[in-house]
């Protein structure tokens, strides 16, 4: 089993990451931000932010001021990447609503706030139950806004890609972007149904870092977020053509380039 999730971590890691560089290459070609910052938020959660926090695993040979240092920046550099989805989704899908923009400072917010107060808690906590128990309040506040901020995503995009359906049928949407936005759906939904089950394990007390259910979970939401995310940005071109076959393809609008760039 933790073969198995370990796979899958690497699987999201490697899609991320990837992903991430894509996007911010392209943003700096073409200055827009939807692309900046969906390929900073990528790219600061597996690429920067986890193989940071891995250096705690070495307390013994860094010593605990560098354990704690690499806990905090990395976690922080985690949490700016969930952000970086709350910010994404508000302005792609809804800049000019004030309700989106105030659900993104509270979500980000929250899950800053969360993150600092679970990290200084631990701080100088050896024993592993003790800090999992000293943390849980807090851990359960960041996996809800985490889960909070892909869900959102993913209800938008799936959304909007129920409207692009409609137009696809009349032949006035590219079937590329329309798979492209539903991929997207589907990997916030993924990564967010995983953080759903790792607070409903939290809440009942459950050690989500041993538990089967959880690392088999957890894999499995990986794999389906590290699949569609990697067919949403780098598709084969196999799956392109699978794709277009009998697909009408007219000039899309400023958002379906904005997601599918």
């Amino acid at each position: 089993m933790d073969t198995l999730a370990f796979t899958a971590v690497a699987l999201v890691a490697l899609a991320s990451t990837a992903v991430g560089a894509r996007l911010l290459l392209v943003a700096r070609r073409t200055r827009g931000f939807p692309e900046f910052v969906l390929g900073l938020a990528l790219a600061a959660i597996t690429g920067i932010g986890f193989p940071i926090v891995l250096l705690t695993e070495l307390r013994e040979v860094i010593g605990p001021v560098l354990t704690f240092a690499a806990d905090f920046v990395g976690s922080f550099v985690v949490t700016i990447g969930f952000a970086g989805f709350y910010v994404f989704t508000w302005r792609v899908f809804r800049p000019d609503s004030r309700s989106a923009a105030a659900f993104t400072v509270l979500g980000a917010g929250a899950a800053l706030v969360a993150t600092a107060a679970t990290v200084w808690l631990a701080y100088g906590i050896e024993s592993s139950e003790q800090k999992f128990s000293i943390v849980r309040g807090w851990e359960i506040l960041l996996f809800t806004s985490a889960a909070a901020g892909f869900l959102w995503s993913a209800i938008e995009a799936l959304r909007y890609h129920a409207m692009l359906r409609r137009r696809l049928a009349l032949g006035l949407a590219d079937g590329v972007v329309t798979n492209r936005i539903l991929l997207w759906g589907l990997t916030g939904a993924s990564a967010g149904a995983a953080l759903v089950i790792l607070t409903l394990l939290r809440l009942a007390d459950v050690n989500y870092m041993s538990a089967p259910v959880a690392l088999f979970t957890a894999a499995s939401c990986g794999f389906l977020a590290s699949l569609f995310l990697y067919l949403a940005f780098l598709p084969p071109a196999a799956y392109l053509r699978w794709i277009e076959r009998g697909v009408p393809s007219p000039p899309s609008g400023d958002l379906e380039s904005s997601i599918s760039r």
